[in-house]
């Protein structure tokens, strides 16, 4: 097994091109070649590379070349020039392209090349410890968990990833991941700005809603139109309260007239989470049938109320501490 890893280490960077990193960059793509191999072989690469319509069987540059080019053999592809590049190339692999052969392979086709990579080497690394067998298979088609990781990048790419502020970064990039809990699949994965806020990506998620689907969603994608989208087509959301979103039950109460029968008008009394809150104990858990959220939405739901433990409340504290001093902002109390 290690001897093969190597091998296959050796053939995507071969030792000439090992000169350009440092020892510790060589240990960590060993280590990234070695686990590459455990899900997929030069073979499978080149064949992910057709299928996504990047590469051609008969040519000499394969799937695992490009792969290898831009991940393995260049620190800088974004700034390296192509004819550099194709150096590079022909030293590590024996490949001679031309620049313009090369700057054609960097289209559409092999972005969805890496994003296949991307998403089959995470979905057999942390797929099948994920999927989870339960009887809410039985209620639900499927169990979509939507989130998202941003990270800054060096300021040079802010012209294409503008990123959302602080730490004086002008540039971040942002990982959209949705997936299923029942299966154990990722249902989508895209990269984008930073600055882009999650509510504009889940609105384009919750597009796809179908019959029977729970969406669980943390605050960021907190949308009521959203979550009447997604009850419209008898699915089913959980959520995060978004505050100061206001609470309401119905209630009926007859309206008199001189001249015509007494009529019922419809009522909404708002609902203050606050004086419920100090009626619990911490760790207590109250549920709210039958109520309605959003002064203007007015949407069906049902809310579980909880309060946290003492211990849990010092750990948010904290929490909230540090999101402060790395966005450079102060929250406020309610």
């Amino acid at each position: 097994m290690k001897l093969k890893a190597r091998y296959y280490s050796l053939m995507l960077m071969r030792k000439g091109d090992v000169l350009f990193m440092n020892m510790h960059q060589k240990q960590e793509l060993s280590l990234f070649a070695e686990e590459l191999y455990r899900y997929m072989s030069p073979a499978t690469l080149n064949q992910l590379a057709i299928e996504a319509g990047g590469m051609k069987r008969k040519r000499k540059c394969h799937g695992h070349h490009f792969l290898s080019l831009c991940v393995w053999l260049n620190q800088q592809i974004a700034t390296t020039s192509l004819t550099q590049l194709c150096s590079q190339l022909e030293t590590s692999t024996g490949i001679l392209l031309s620049p313009e052969g090369l700057n054609r392979r960097f289209n559409s086709a092999s972005v969805a090349f890496f994003r296949t990579v991307f998403t089959t080497l995470l979905q057999a690394k942390i797929g099948g410890l994920s999927k989870i067998s339960h009887a809410l298979s039985a209620y639900f088609e499927r169990i979509l968990i939507l989130d998202s990781t941003t990270f800054q990048v060096p300021d040079r790419f802010a012209s294409t990833y503008p990123g959302a502020g602080g730490c004086s970064h002008k540039a971040g990039v942002k990982i959209q991941l949705e997936y299923d809990l029942l299966s154990g699949e990722f249902s989508d994965v895209k990269i984008e700005p930073g600055k882009r806020s999650d509510q504009a990506y889940g609105a384009t998620r919750t597009g796809m809603a179908q019959k029977n689907e729970l969406y669980i969603r943390d605050l960021g994608y907190f949308r009521l139109q959203d979550f009447k989208s997604i009850q419209d087509k008898q699915g089913y959301y959980l959520s995060r309260l978004k505050l100061p979103t206001k609470i309401y039950r119905k209630e009926f109460e007859a309206v008199v007239f001189k001249t015509k029968p007494a009529q019922l008008r419809t009522v909404y009394i708002q609902i203050h989470l606050e004086d419920i809150m100090s009626q619990l104990q911490p760790g207590q858990v109250y549920e709210l049938h039958d109520v309605y959220v959003g002064s203007k939405d007015k949407l069906p739901t049902r809310i579980v109320v909880y309060k946290c433990t003492e211990e849990q409340k010092q750990k948010r504290l904290r929490d909230r501490a540090i999101r402060e001093k790395k966005k450079g902002i102060t929250y406020t109390e309610r």
